[in-house]
């Protein structure tokens, strides 16, 4: 239940400390159906599988200062 309300992205949540960026890429997929699913670590592995198939380590890139 790892939930950091300080992302600026409707807050990171679950192991990978998915926000809400890619929700809408996680729905199509169906992984997730609302952002919550992210708290459950099957899920939340699974999501973060899927992001870094399309978008590499880039998905939890820092932003640049």
């Amino acid at each position: 239940l790892a939930f950091n309300a300080k992302d600026s992205n409707g807050g990171s949540r679950g192991l990978f400390q998915m926000n809400s960026v890619h929700d809408r890429w996680l729905k199509q997929a169906g992984i997730i159906k609302q952002r919550d699913d992210l708290f459950n670590p099957d899920v939340n592995i699974l999501a973060a599988l899927h992001l870094w198939r399309k978008v590499g380590w880039s998905a939890w890139a820092l932003p640049n200062p």
